[in-house]
């Protein structure tokens, strides 16, 4: 029972309070993009309202639309340059804020997982939205919601191609990668909190809902991520899937995190993590290049836009 609650309160303080990202980061407005905006809610557990939004380019066809997942520590808006430049290519994106994130409800985002049952909600409006009648469905994520996409290709959500960027398999193996070699002792301690925290969601497996899926899957990793290692996302996926003509696995030597950001972006960014731009006691001196800081890797981004329109 210490053990339990020692993890519950480990996880409480991960997860039990809201990310809305850094008040000193400049994001991306749609409109500096050249992108339409337009903007919705959906309900979900608890009655928390959820935002979101469409992203297009006015006066394209659309090729199909994609679901965008963000990533954790704030919402879509860290995504906006991402987000464009699927947009740009003619598809009609969607992306919201998770419950607990930025101009989303929620005190808290419970846990990772929690993604499952927001997505539950969110298809079951888009079911109802006709601006999405008739048009393919795609997903694409980076880090959390690399895993966001793959679990959003389940049947009943229609998601034909999934871009995942860096996520991880499974919350579980996650918790405890860097736990030392005893640390899997807690595994079942770990799993009972995340039943708890997620219900019947707790402990998916990425792997578990591809299995079961027809989506064709595109996964990209740096070789040197730290953030999500290889462990934790490529190495189970890849196993899973190495022979499936389904996936493709790019894997991008000298890279980390943000690998669908030009090198010298995700250099820039995470150097000025270190100086504490984000800190509370931030030195004000210290602001951040905008276009520097999301300058994409064309070559990532090429192979992503040939995979959303092959056969």
């Amino acid at each position: 029972m210490i053990l339990c609650a020692l993890i519950h309160h480990s996880f409480k303080k991960a997860f039990g309070h809201r990310y809305d990202g850094a008040a000193v980061f400049p994001y991306w407005r749609a409109k500096d993009l050249g992108l339409e905006e337009e903007r919705f809610h959906f309900t979900s557990q608890h009655g928390w309202e959820l935002s979101g939004s469409r992203y297009y380019v006015k006066g394209k066809e659309f090729k199909g639309l994609i679901v965008f997942f963000h990533g954790l520590g704030d919402g879509r808006a860290s995504y906006i340059y991402s987000i464009a430049l699927l947009a740009k290519q003619g598809y009609l994106v969607y992306a919201y804020d998770n419950t607990g994130c930025m101009e989303s409800q929620g005190n808290q985002i419970y846990s990772l997982e929690h993604t499952l049952i927001d997505q539950k909600y969110f298809f079951s409006w888009l079911e109802k939205d006709p601006k999405a009648q008739g048009l393919r469905r795609f997903a694409v994520g980076h880090s959390w919601g690399g895993y966001g996409a793959c679990v959003s290709a389940k049947k009943e959500y229609k998601i034909e191609k999934v871009v995942d960027i860096a996520g991880f398999n499974s919350v579980l193996d996650s918790s405890l990668t860097n736990f030392p070699a005893w640390g899997k002792l807690l595994k079942p301690w770990v799993w009972l909190n995340l039943k708890m925290a997620s219900g019947k969601y707790g402990n998916t497996k990425a792997v578990n809902v591809l299995s079961k899926s027809k989506a064709k899957v595109l996964y990209i990793v740096g070789k040197d991520d730290r953030m999500v290692t290889l462990k934790e996302g490529y190495e189970p996926i890849y196993k899973a899937f190495k022979d499936n003509k389904r996936f493709k696995f790019i894997v991008k030597e000298g890279r980390g995190h943000s690998v669908y950001k030009d090198k010298d972006a995700e250099t820039y960014v995470v150097k000025l993590l270190k100086d504490g731009i984000n800190s509370p006691t931030l030195d004000h001196n210290i602001e951040m290049d905008l276009v520097r800081a999301t300058k994409e890797e064309k070559g990532v981004w090429e192979q992503i836009y040939q995979f959303l329109e092959e056969d």
